[in-house]
């Protein structure tokens, strides 16, 4: 089995620019199967396997080099698409949802199309809010909820959930757009807990030193582990 840690940032950066070099020569796109196929061909090591398991993405790494040294490549989507692009796709997104989308709408509007992606609204503007502020004009202003909140809020979905106490996912569906995410409700007092609570049903506070039930199992109770993730089975750190 390969020993990723001994296989450094910079043997990775040497590997890629070596792979970039000769997509410029031979006019091969740099995408990461031709990147993989390159390192075979000439007993390279660090594929993009590697360079995930070290937790950067191959795509990022590729396109600061092709930066950093103005490669010459042939078309892909991400150097066809520049700061004007990225600007019109922006704008056809507002178009698309109003005012109040958001970075996953916009991923979803991005995805497998040669629209602008995320990584080039960070490029140009920092961050997503900064880009919807400066090309279209909109403040993303964030709401601080407090658990009163979010335990009204939570009933009221559950109440027109024919008075059935929701799971998370439930809640997103339902809620109005107004309201706090399911997530923020997790945070302030745990669903697990309104759930409970909807039901009529006594909430006893576990002393596990864990503040998170896991993804599997967040709206369950009677939990055969007490809630403690680190004898849990299905959880995954």
């Amino acid at each position: 089995m390969q020993d990723f840690s001994k296989i450094g940032l910079k043997t990775i950066k040497n590997n890629m620019h070596k792979f970039l070099k000769y997509c410029e020569k031979e006019r091969v796109k740099p995408y990461y199967k031709n990147y993989n196929k390159f390192l075979d061909e000439n007993n390279l090591r660090g594929k993009a396997q590697t360079i995930f398991k070290k937790d950067i993405k191959y795509t990022e790494l590729r396109n600061e080099l092709i930066e950093e040294n103005n490669y010459d490549l042939p078309a892909t989507r991400y150097n066809q698409c520049n700061k004007q692009k990225t600007i019109d796709t922006l704008i056809a997104a507002r178009e698309k949802f109003g005012d109040d989308f958001g970075v996953i709408q916009f991923r979803k509007f991005t995805k497998g199309t040669d629209r602008a992606s995320t990584y080039l609204v960070k490029k140009y503007f920092g961050t997503f809010n900064k880009a919807k502020q400066e090309v279209l004009g909109l403040t993303t202003k964030k709401r601080h909820f407090t658990v009163e909140d979010c335990k009204l809020a939570y009933f009221e979905v559950s109440d027109l959930n024919n008075f059935t106490a929701v799971t998370g996912a439930e809640y997103d569906k339902l809620r109005d757009k107004n309201m706090p995410a399911a997530q923020t409700i997790t945070n302030k007092i745990g669903l697990v807990k309104l759930r409970r609570l909807y039901q009529g049903l006594e909430y006893e506070e576990k002393e596990t030193g864990i503040s998170e039930f896991c993804e599997l199992c967040r709206f369950t109770y009677d939990c055969e582990y007490n809630y403690n993730l680190k004898e849990c089975p299905h959880y995954e750190s």
